[in-house]
């Protein structure tokens, strides 16, 4: 993946600083809908859902193993970042 010119990571950062100007106002939009009897049930839990997810963060999500209980087993097949590739010793040509 190609890096990001400067103009670029500029743009990005002005559209980040751009809507969150708006936080204030997407807050109060979601608080409103999350309180309205006029807007449907399913509405009202999502808007409910985005203010506890932005004010708590999201819940944490456990991680197991393949087969649901357990350690986490991570095979590492191929490191592609070639200085840190380089770094490092051959592979063992017994395993």
């Amino acid at each position: 993946m190609a890096r990001k010119t400067k103009a670029e990571v500029r743009e990005m950062l002005n559209v980040k600083s751009l809507a969150r100007s708006h936080t204030a106002s997407a807050v109060r939009t979601l608080a409103a809908i999350c309180k309205s009897p006029r807007c449907s049930m399913p509405a009202r839990v999502m808007a409910a859902n985005a203010l506890l997810d932005r004010g708590w963060g999201k819940p944490i999500q456990p991680l197991a193993g393949s087969d649901g209980d357990g350690d986490l087993k991570i095979t590492i097949r191929q490191i592609i970042d070639a200085p840190l590739q380089a770094a490092l010793p051959p592979p063992d040509e017994d395993a």
